[in-house]
């Protein structure tokens, strides 16, 4: 019997040992995922920013099945043109597993408010739920997701354009191998878009659909140009005879349907240039409020009588196909310049 005793005694001992021993190793690895976490969290974004410095206060926990951020003040500068916006929100929190500290999914928990960097208010965006889904492979992020749903913008000045709300939208960024090298590829789509200034234009409160997609080649940022700054990255970008390629841009509201494909690039004095394909059908009742015929088919007959193009004898036509080119900071449509000017983004 006491043989027996002690053998369990024994069995017991090594069990929790095993345990224990099982224990130290688990600790060890979520200390090291953790770590790994925190040193993506630092890698430098095209603007010399970090993930670790948009947040007033960082932790890391969630010890011991999973990896949780914890990240309070978040400030993230976004550069537009000659000046500095910045978007911020009380809190933001992210989920990483253990097994893979390069994935993590941040949601932000608050309305993001976005202030000059005088302080002085921009705009408003609240929603019912907002994440980015972050994905690195070594030193490289090579897949960005954000989603939201029920997005309202409230613009709080001029510059902000006009207030509009949205049901869902997915937003992907993922870095692609192309014949000019590595590219930059974009994928936009949002439902249930509701703008009410074009709602009162037509007279219908229908949501519309806004689809965008395309590339940015060459990719907008080496690692040695990470530190830089966004303008030193932009201009050797631009040097790089860098070009944005959308495939396509599509709204759809209601009967109202446009079109849009071509590239834009940076002229040397750092305006767009371009040329733009539009295509637009069903809007003859955009038309008809702005005092223009209502058959686009008779719209596009003036414009080619303009142009010094043969009069188009199909009057009963709904589509408009036009070409917008940019260049040396003007608008032409077609040979017909516009009275605006394009300025410099930087």
């Amino acid at each position: 019997m006491k043989i027996a005793a002690d053998r369990r005694g024994r069995l017991w001992l090594l069990a929790l040992g095993g345990l224990a021993g099982l224990g130290l190793i688990w600790t060890g690895l979520w200390f090291f995922a953790a770590q790994r976490l925190s040193n993506h969290l630092l890698l430098s974004r095209a603007d010399g920013a970090t993930l670790a410095r948009l947040c007033g206060d960082k932790q890391i926990g969630g010890f011991p099945f999973r990896l949780r951020l914890r990240c309070a003040g978040f400030a993230a500068p976004l550069h537009v043109a000659n000046g500095q916006i910045i978007a911020k929100a009380d809190e933001a929190n992210g989920e990483a597993s253990v097994f893979a500290p390069n994935h993590i999914v941040l949601s932000l928990t608050s309305p993001l408010t976005f202030v000059r960097a005088n302080g002085s208010s921009f705009a408003r965006m609240e929603y019912d739920h907002l994440s980015v889904d972050l994905h690195w492979s070594g030193r490289q992020l090579v897949d960005t997701v954000a989603t939201a749903r029920g997005v309202n913008w409230t613009p709080e000045a001029p510059a902000a354009l006009v207030p509009f709300k949205l049901q869902s939208l997915e937003v992907q960024l993922k870095p692609v191998e192309s014949e000019a090298g590595l590219a930059l590829r974009f994928d936009m789509l949002g439902e249930g878009l509701q703008l009410p200034v074009l709602n009162a234009i037509l007279r219908a409160d229908t949501p519309g659909q806004l689809k965008a997609s395309g590339d940015i080649r060459p990719f907008p940022a080496s690692e040695s140009e990470i530190t830089q700054g966004w303008r030193v990255t932009a201009e050797n970008w631009r040097e790089k005879q860098g070009t944005i390629n959308f495939e396509t841009i599509e709204f759809v509201d209601g009967p109202l349907q446009l079109h849009v494909s071509g590239p834009l690039s940076l002229d040397e004095a750092h305006r767009l240039a371009g040329r733009l394909n539009i295509q637009a059908s069903g809007a003859g009742p955009v038309m008809a409020r702005l005092g223009l015929p209502a058959q686009i088919g008779q719209v596009q007959g003036i414009l080619g009588a303009l142009f010094g193009a043969p009069p188009k004898t199909n009057s009963g036509s709904d589509t408009l196909a036009l070409t917008v080119t940019l260049a040396q900071g003007r608008i032409s449509l077609g040979p017909l310049r516009l009275p605006w000017a394009l300025t410099p983004l930087y």
